[in-house]
């Protein structure tokens, strides 16, 4: 596992911060990890924490008084979350960690003062809650326009980091794509495609670019990073 001041280093947000802040910081993590599915966070509480993904999954889980679950996946290389840190406000949906999952969890308090007075880095930081809300709009949108194949392709988009994800079909089938059967077809379809590659409990983004130019066509401006950029990461 990296230290936390690699990853610290490793994430664009801070570039630019001191080195004396970002070691005083990465002193403050705690290494977590989760052998069975356990609540982070309930709905209505505040985030504490701020927490880089190492491996498995934070599930945002959004349920209805009926039993009905919908969730968002933020996997391996990404951070649960920005908002939730720098919006200090109680969260409508739950946090959870998936089985078998290892995080570096840091104060949200700390992270918020080693950035406090650094223009550069809050800048970063404005950057990366846009572009999760620019994600979720971009969603909604796709939810109505597109054909199921382009939604699954911009549904992969959205959550790889690095091209290569840890994620059943289930789960895909929970942010909105049906069951795990509809998801099966969806991605064999892609493949069939050289767009994906599957395998156990993984996809594999075989070009981005081709997969985003499927998604979107015309509207798609080449390179990744130009309408899907990634999360905390250079």
């Amino acid at each position: 596992m990296q230290s936390p001041l690699d990853i610290l280093h490793g994430c664009a947000v801070f570039d630019g911060v001191e080195e004396k802040l970002l070691t005083e910081l990465a002193a403050l993590a705690k290494t977590e990890h989760y052998a069975t599915r356990t609540l982070l966070v309930p709905s209505g509480q505040l985030p504490q924490l701020i927490r880089y993904v190492v491996k498995g999954r934070i599930e945002l889980v959004l349920s209805t008084e009926d039993g009905r679950e919908a969730s968002l996946p933020i996997i391996a290389g990404r951070w649960a979350s920005w908002l939730g840190c720098f919006h200090p406000q109680p969260i409508e949906h739950e946090m959870w960690s998936s089985a078998g999952a290892s995080f570096l969890a840091f104060p949200a308090t700390a992270l918020r003062q080693c950035v406090a007075s650094n223009p550069e880095a809050l800048m970063r930081i404005i950057l990366e809650v846009g572009n999760s809300l620019r994600l979720l709009i971009g969603w909604s949108l796709v939810s109505n326009l597109f054909l199921p194949e382009q939604r699954l392709a911009y549904a992969l988009l959205a959550i790889s980091s690095p091209r290569e994800m840890e994620i059943t079909q289930e789960q895909l089938g929970a942010i909105g794509l049906g069951s795990r059967q509809r998801v099966s077809r969806l991605l064999h379809s892609l493949e069939a495609r050289g767009l994906v590659t599957t395998g156990y409990r993984s996809v594999s983004i075989t070009d981005p670019d081709k997969l985003g130019a499927f998604a979107f066509g015309k509207s798609w401006r080449t390179g990744i990073n130009s309408v899907l950029p990634g999360f905390g990461s250079k």
